[in-house]
């Protein structure tokens, strides 16, 4: 919280965990300061293999089995897999 209060972010791109886990938590941690800053980036974001079956995998994959980042932005956007608590806003990196 000092650094982010000392260098003052235009924006605060969050990812490197799990959706609706470890990324949750931090973002419940930063959003009381920097609420309408924060941004969840789909391409930075891990989903934990207990929290989605098979075919759900499957579904947000490319015919070359890369992740389909529109699918992943809208299943995270919708909560499709249902393990958010909250609503998180999207920022993608790759548009």
């Amino acid at each position: 919280m000092k650094f982010l209060s000392a260098v003052k972010p235009k924006e605060i791109l969050i990812g490197g965990g799990y959706l609706g886990r470890c990324l949750e938590d931090f973002w419940r941690t930063l959003e009381p300061y920097y609420s309408d800053r924060l941004y969840l980036v789909p391409e930075l974001v891990a989903i934990s293999p207990s929290d989605m079956s098979v075919f759900e995998a499957r579904s947000m994959l490319k015919s070359d089995g890369t992740i389909d980042i529109d699918k992943l932005t809208k299943n995270i956007k919708e909560n499709n897999i249902g393990n958010q608590e909250i609503q998180p806003r999207v920022r993608n990196i790759s548009n």
